[in-house]
């Protein structure tokens, strides 16, 4: 007979009457599967690490243990936060009352979708009305919650992860793991740091699943993962913005709808990018490859960069062309690699003041189409083109490497521009073979007076 163990959050509610905290929700421990479920807690009152401790206190589970000293909570159980019953749950972790808040969990942290292929009587998720389960870390309207998720894992025995939007259907992690498909969860993260519990290879954390409706990662470090940090993300509603993904097998793994990262760091990966033997379509502006094994290995796709910079990675990088059988038909793809980069220019006379409503034109040097864009622009009151930022900005493809037979010799072309300046009184310039700077800074024109 199972030996299961259920407590209500209202069990203990007078308990938290008396101390001020009004608590919605339910929590509940299944002692066989070790798990904690939390659910029905709502926006208005999310559930904190302090009452989940306080009704593990209150209920004699026993599974949570809490330094004061450094403000750490550890949960030796899997914690699930969320139904598919209809019922809505949001859980907060780091406070304006704590600040440096830390959550070790050994075990799984599964963000349950709200409805579950199996589960749920109705055939699709389209017949269920949406819900939202939510774990939020840290706060996007406050820089000081600088919170910390740890994830407990040993290869192979013990391996756990990030469960949103499916559910894992095999306690543990010994062997290959079996999920049921869902819809919904949604994971929010800002300022905040996600690693693994221990150093070392063997206690990284196993790949994450992240297929929620709902993901944000900003200004926040991801590491210590044993292979993608980020896999299949779905790009039309996930925000990663000002990230460092470090130390893990790979960052961004097989991402078939468009993403976009922006300001993220790459560092000390074995593959920055992979396409993984699935299709591929991500775009990184500003973002930083440093010290990693491969910035990309891509079979699939599109990898489209603007303004990022790149260390040299220690393997090299692979683009390479991938053959399907498919109802006897052979389907070819030919990934590419895209990088641009803004160019800004300065226009000046002599004495170095600035020339107002100069014409700017501009052609590619392989006259290729779509390489640049716009083609002309006008610089303004200070003389300078407009900015990276601005409306008209000026966007020059850097190079392209398309995929050929050879996996380590993809087509590399670098282009070159002829830029013309013109401005009335002023002597036509022609710059050739023009390259956008690395370093982004303005590139100095200096126009010379026709003679009278």
């Amino acid at each position: 007979m199972m030996c299961r163990r259920n407590f209500l959050v209202k069990a203990a509610l007078a308990a938290l009457l008396l101390a001020g905290n009004l608590v919605f929700g339910e929590c509940t421990y299944d002692s066989d599967k070790n798990i904690i479920r939390v659910s029905n807690f709502p926006a208005a009152n999310p559930l904190l690490l302090k009452r989940l401790d306080f009704i593990d206190n209150t209920s004699n589970w026993n599974i949570i243990d809490y330094d004061q000293k450094t403000d750490t909570y550890t949960i030796n159980a899997h914690l699930w936060i969320g139904n598919n019953d209809g019922t809505e749950t949001y859980v907060q972790i780091g406070t304006a009352q704590a600040l440096k808040e830390q959550l070790i969990i050994k075990g799984d942290l599964v963000i349950c979708p709200y409805y579950i292929k199996g589960e749920n009587k109705e055939k699709s998720a389209k017949q269920v009305k949406r819900c939202v389960n939510r774990l939020t870390i840290g706060d996007p309207k406050n820089k000081k919650i600088t919170p910390t998720l740890k994830i407990y894992s040993k290869y192979p025995d013990e391996q756990h992860s990030i469960y949103l939007g499916r559910v894992p259907r095999l306690d543990g992690g010994k062997g290959r793991r079996r999920f049921s498909t869902g819809y919904g969860g949604e994971l929010l993260v800002y300022n905040s740091n996600i690693t693994a519990a221990q150093p070392g290879n063997a206690c990284r954390i196993a790949q994450p699943s992240l297929r929620g409706t709902k993901i944000v990662f900003e200004d926040s470090m991801l590491s210590g993962f044993h292979q993608a940090i980020m896999a299949g993300l779905p790009g039309h509603n996930c925000v990663v913005k000002n990230t460092v993904l470090k130390d893990s097998g790979s960052g961004f793994t097989g991402c078939p709808i468009p993403l976009t990262a922006e300001g993220c760091s790459l560092e000390n990966l074995g593959c920055a990018i992979n396409s993984q033997g699935h299709s591929l379509n991500i775009e990184l502006k500003d973002c930083i490859f440093q010290d990693n094994q491969y910035n990309w290995r891509i079979t699939r796709g599109k990898i489209k960069m603007v303004d990022c910079k790149f260390g040299k990675p220690v393997k090299g990088d692979i683009v390479r062309t991938t053959v399907l059988k498919k109802g006897g038909k052979e389907i070819v793809f030919t990934p590419e690699v895209i990088s641009r980069r803004h160019a800004v220019f300065l226009v000046e006379d002599v004495r170095r003041l600035p020339i107002q409503g100069a014409i700017v034109q501009i052609k590619s040097g392989q006259n290729a189409k779509d390489a640049v864009s716009p083609v002309k622009v006008i610089s303004g009151p200070k003389g300078l083109t407009p900015g990276k930022d601005k409306k008209n900005s000026i966007l020059m493809t850097e190079f392209k490497l398309k995929a050929t037979d050879d996996p380590k010799k993809p087509a590399l072309t670098n282009y070159t521009y002829e830029v013309t300046f013109t401005a009335p009184g002023y002597k036509t310039k022609v710059l050739k073979n023009f390259q956008p700077p690395l370093d982004g800074k303005p590139k100095e024109i200096i126009l010379q007076q026709n003679p009278k």
